[in-house]
């Protein structure tokens, strides 16, 4: 609805934007298919350039599915690599055949 809205009047953006980012407990398809969906649409310019729009919403994301890789913050790759040997080099199917 939110795309809708903004493809025919993209002076609504702002609007626009509020609707797809409302995670209230009360809406019943509040799941992480939906939300990873409307952050890509926040991400492919679906809604115009929203691009701090889109990081607060991925951060509220990140609140409500906290394991979700779509809602990592930015840099979480680097926090999670394997050190082999104090090598963060080695690709995971080399780890895998040394185990």
């Amino acid at each position: 609805a939110a795309k809708m809205v903004y493809y025919l009047d993209p002076s609504s953006q702002k609007r626009a934007i509020e609707l797809a980012t409302t995670l209230d407990e009360s809406l019943t398809n509040r799941n992480l298919q939906t939300c990873m969906e409307v952050l890509e649409a926040l991400c492919d310019g679906s809604l115009g350039d929203c691009k701090e729009a889109a990081e607060v919403y991925r951060a509220n994301c990140h609140k409500l599915f906290p394991y979700a890789l779509a809602f990592m913050p930015p840099g979480y790759e680097e926090d999670m690599k394997i050190t082999v040997n104090g090598d963060s080099s080695a690709e995971t199917e080399e780890l895998a055949n040394e185990i």
